[in-house]
């Protein structure tokens, strides 16, 4: 398993691409609530989340295929408590790693200022539009 770890503002957040498990649901938000419920789903969260992989602030996400045909991506957040709906710091993370990784394309070359590129990511509480970021240096 192949997992890739961001820091937005000090906050960790761990990114696991292809989720070695299978998450069931024809939604986001149903597969969340499988996730909830399945020992094997769960026991990778905890897994990833707590000592020695992780420790008490850890957040996370398991990138599962988007119910909204605009999305790039599909996720389901993740910390030591369970799931959740939403990660403000975890989106801005898979923000930067989709353009970063390549699933998603770069914007195009900027002038010397910078410029932002505006992706759909789904999750349970619904699509949600991470920026990512890209500056060109001047010299």
């Amino acid at each position: 398993m192949r997992t890739v770890d961001y820091h937005t503002g000090g906050e960790p957040f761990r990114i696991v691409p292809e989720p070695p498990v299978d998450i069931r649901g024809a939604t986001v938000a149903e597969r969340r609530v499988f996730a909830i419920g399945d020992p094997a789903v769960d026991g990778l969260r905890r897994l990833l989340c707590f000592e020695p992989r992780g420790h008490a602030d850890m957040y996370g996400g398991f990138l599962v295929p988007p119910d909204d045909a605009g999305a790039h991506l599909g996720v389901l957040f993740w910390h030591k408590d369970g799931f959740s709906t939403a990660c403000g710091h975890g989106t801005i993370a898979l923000g930067a790693w989709a353009v970063r990784s390549g699933r998603v394309p770069a914007p195009p070359a900027a002038p010397p200022t910078s410029s932002s590129t505006c992706r759909r990511a789904g999750s349970p509480r619904g699509c949600t539009r991470p920026a990512a970021g890209c500056a060109r240096s001047t010299s």
